[in-house]
């Protein structure tokens, strides 16, 4: 999280950077597509595919998460 977080101030001066030579329209769109590439990317991972909702611990007591 601390890598993510110190990289934000990078990131506006490269956006910035970028938009003013590719235009702001062509920008956004790239980006559109890196995130929905990072989305599909993520699926690939089985792991990703089969999670499941977890509910809320039953009232008797117990105190492991169940899957539903």
């Amino acid at each position: 999280m601390l890598g993510e977080t110190a990289l934000v101030p990078l990131g506006y001066v490269l956006a910035g950077t970028v938009a003013d030579r590719l235009g702001p329209s062509r920008v956004l769109w790239i980006c559109c597509a890196g995130i929905t590439v990072a989305t599909l990317v993520l699926l690939l991972v089985p792991g990703v595919r089969r999670l499941t909702a977890l509910t809320e611990p039953e009232e008797d007591g117990e105190k492991e998460r169940i899957a539903a």
